[in-house]
């Protein structure tokens, strides 16, 4: 079989050309800006956001410095390979209201991956992107509260697209990406209008919607469903995984009984 990875020209991301793959409204409402190498989309917009009105913006870069994850963790993220955005928005919600958010942008981005590229994705709670088993990509939200009381929430993305072998040895656990997938690196900027759109739909209904009206959808993927599982929150849960609620926590089958959990690390347990 041909490696996807073995002739590919760089491709660099261009505002103008991942505008083309957006259909209206979003087209004409989000802002992308694209830079060659930052420490971090998701700290750039923020500093950002604390100064100014960013609500549709959308930044990418092509190489992060110091790329991160949830909690902390380093996000490998070499130059031209894959993707790494974040985009700013608007919510008129209380922060309580915010809940499932992470696993609703999740749903959005698998459901539109699969629709343009045909990729059969999973989802694993709270924010990870899988593939056959294998980490495709994760959801970093965070949260800016302005001086006016505006809630701006920042969406952060990172997908592998055609991650280079020497760069995925830096990766800590198995991964995949589209271009293993699809057996062919598919256009980062195709892949990224894709993205945008998902994103840009999910936004601009969330704040009438919640979580609810994603919970079937991310239901749909959900890898963990019957699995066991251990949960490493504020005390450790062992259990059988059974969904979701309606606010996005994991439900967990003890042996005391049936257990949500708000926050924390899934693992997979040996069966």
């Amino acid at each position: 079989m041909n490696d996807p990875h073995a002739i590919m020209p760089v491709e660099w991301l261009e505002p103008q050309v991942i505008s083309a793959y957006l259909t209206p409204p979003a087209n004409e409402l989000l802002t992308i800006t694209v830079e060659r190498e930052l420490e971090s989309t998701n700290d750039t917009l923020m500093a950002m956001a604390r100064e100014h009105d960013v609500h549709g913006q959308v930044l990418l870069a092509e190489c992060q410095r110091a790329g991160r994850g949830r909690n902390g963790r380093a996000w490998v993220s070499p130059m031209a390979r894959n993707l790494y955005l974040t985009i700013a928005w608007h919510l008129e919600l209380e922060v309580s209201m915010l809940s499932g958010l992470s696993l609703a942008v999740g749903a959005a981005i698998a459901a539109g991956l699969q629709r343009d590229f045909g990729c059969d994705l999973e989802l694993k709670w709270p924010n990870d992107i899988y593939a056959n088993g294998k980490k495709l990509g994760g959801i970093l939200v965070e949260i800016v509260q302005r001086p006016a009381e505006e809630l701006v929430v920042l969406v952060g993305v990172g997908l592998n697209v055609a991650m280079s072998h020497d760069s995925g040895h830096a990766i800590d656990q198995p991964w995949s990406d589209l271009a293993v997938e699809l057996g062919y690196s598919p256009s980062r900027n195709e892949v990224a209008g894709c993205v945008l759109q998902a994103l840009f739909t999910l936004l601009s209904t969330f704040s009438s919607t919640g979580f609810a009206g994603w919970r079937t959808a991310w239901s749909d993927r959900d890898m963990l469903r019957g699995r066991s599982v251990t949960i490493d929150a504020a005390s450790v849960v062992h259990g059988v995984a059974a969904g979701v609620n309606e606010d996005g926590a994991l439900l967990v089958q003890t042996n005391t009984g049936m257990v949500p959990v708000y926050g924390g690390d899934a693992t997979l347990r040996k069966e």
